[in-house]
């Protein structure tokens, strides 16, 4: 609530208020040349998959208590979280110039993001007009289809986007129906139970969350099936049952109905 209040009577609450996914934009930026010196230090190999994972888990145990600490800071810490935001667009450009082929997804992503908040705000601005206060949704709209593209495929999201014609479409459709969704609608006209199209929306990702195919991406599925299949037969995990991915995952599909494949299958869809 103290961040809250603090968030309403704040100057440039806009561009402010981008502070927290500008950090994080940091830490990513910095963590890929950073975190496989550090494993190389202790005399690892540093491999992607490695540092990948360094950097998962360092969002996951490092960024919450950090991002809790700037919250709760006073109104004249002000300046620290807009310094965050303007050395997130440092990092930013700095990813960029590591490989110019990017600036082509940016800007695809740029175009997506432009028509998105110009036509969620159309309610607002009859005449269409982008305001100085869309400058914070449209860095963030922009920022937020290119990872999008980026988290689609293994490759780099430029590249999916430039080689993939229907990849600009895509995210126009996508933020179309973020619009139909959350445009012309204020807090007041939004009720608990949704619209019919939330709805059709929520019916639609239960459907595709069951699918058949793929179970699982790619080899991945053999560290579940198999240690499912082995529990089954009496084997003790992480004593003569191997675990990929934890305890949890691999206990739950174990005890639910239907062969290995059945019930990891099940499993899988309810995450979804």
């Amino acid at each position: 609530m103290k961040f809250q209040r603090f968030e309403e009577s704040a100057p440039n609450t806009g561009l402010e208020s981008l502070w927290p996914a500008s950090l994080g934009v940091i830490g990513v930026v910095v963590g890929w040349p950073l975190v496989p010196a550090m494993i190389h230090m202790v005399g690892r190999g540093g491999r992607q998959e490695t540092v990948e994972w360094a950097l998962y888990m360092s969002l996951l145990v490092v960024y919450p208590p950090v991002v809790w600490m700037v919250a709760r800071g006073p109104a004249r810490v002000s300046g620290v979280r807009l310094g965050i935001v303007a050395l997130s667009l440092v990092a930013g450009l700095t990813y960029l110039l590591r490989q110019p082929s990017r600036f082509a997804g940016l800007v695809l992503a740029l175009i997506a993001a432009a028509v998105t908040v110009a036509a969620f705000r159309r309610p607002a601005n009859p005449r269409g007009h982008m305001s100085a206060d869309s400058v914070a949704p449209l860095l963030a709209a922009t920022f937020g289809w290119f990872c999008v593209a980026g988290l689609v495929s293994w490759t780099d999201a430029s590249r999916w986007l430039i080689f993939r014609p229907q990849g600009l479409a895509v995210l126009l459709l996508a933020g179309a129906c973020t619009c139909v969704g959350i445009g012309g609608r204020d807090a007041g006209e939004r009720t608990r139970s949704g619209s019919p199209l939330d709805w059709i929306a929520v019916a639609l990702l239960a459907l595709f969350s069951f699918r058949t195919f793929p179970v699982i991406e790619f080899y991945h599925w053999g560290f579940y099936i198999g240690p499912i299949e082995q529990l089954r037969e009496g084997g003790r995990l992480l004593w003569d049952t191997p675990s990929q991915y934890g305890l949890v995952s691999i206990l739950l599909p174990a005890v639910m109905p239907g062969s290995s494949w059945e019930s990891f299958w099940l499993f899988q869809s309810v995450i979804f």
